[in-house]
């Protein structure tokens, strides 16, 4: 079996590839994109061991493939993406049980007192928050165009998507996170 899960979670993507036992052609391959591949999973997931699995599964996928997608990088990235809508999904699911959970044995906590939160931290709490509220589609496209540089086209392959639809979805992202944080002024 081939893993290009690294021992520790703290390593570099390439220091990951090391570790797996794959042959040298699918090494040669595959690891000119580990770094990009994780960047991308990182920004989408916001978890190193997510991201992690999710670039896992992406090489899996292509381990299983007949043969060489033509477009090697876009094929890469478009899996990547799909893993990692995946992976929020599903966090998005358990993430709506425990909150059933919670409700159902609410319990206060002595320490904690909502009333003095940290004005330090308040805006990127704020963003997050804005970010994290954007649907799975508009967060994923904003994301790869703001953290990771990707131009308009590669962001459309790697989704299979138009170029129209990729700007129509980060100028919605946008306007979303301006409306949201429209309240605070430097």
């Amino acid at each position: 079996m081939f893993s290009i899960r690294s021992e520790s979670a703290h390593a570099d993507s390439n220091d990951a590839l090391h570790h797996c036992t794959c042959d040298d052609s699918f090494r040669a391959l595959l690891e000119p994109h580990l770094a990009a591949l994780h960047a991308v999973a990182r920004s989408i997931v916001a978890s190193h061991d997510q991201a992690c699995d999710a670039v896992q599964e992406t090489s899996l996928a292509l381990w299983m493939q007949d043969e060489e997608p033509a477009d090697l990088r876009g094929w890469l990235v478009r899996t990547t993406v799909h893993k990692c809508l995946h992976v929020l999904r599903r966090e998005d699911r358990r993430g709506r049980h425990e909150e059933r959970a919670g409700v159902e044995r609410s319990e206060a906590c002595p320490l904690c007192d909502p009333g003095l939160p940290a004005e330090e931290g308040e805006l990127r709490l704020r963003l997050d928050a804005a970010i994290a509220a954007l649907s799975d589609e508009l967060r994923t496209t904003f994301l790869m165009r703001s953290e990771h540089g990707l131009d308009y086209q590669e962001i459309a392959d790697a989704l299979s998507i138009p170029i129209g639809t990729v700007r129509s979805r980060i100028n919605r992202a946008r306007q979303s996170l301006a409306e949201r944080l429209g309240t605070i002024r430097a």
